[in-house]
């Protein structure tokens, strides 16, 4: 479900985008940076976390 809901989401920032004037290859961009925000965030997190575990 969560998959489908995902891919409902970038259709329609797609769609949304397009309807803007902005291309689509420059909305992929934008998701594509996006995504690895993302990632480095909650790799950050799980640092962090690792980091106060082994600290007590």
């Amino acid at each position: 479900m969560v998959f489908t809901f995902m891919h409902a989401f970038e259709t329609f920032v797609l769609l949304f985008g397009h309807e803007l004037g902005i291309s689509i290859v420059e909305l992929l961009l934008v998701e594509t940076f996006a995504r690895c925000h993302e990632r480095y965030e909650n790799k950050a997190k799980i640092c962090e976390k690792a980091e106060f575990t082994r600290g007590k």
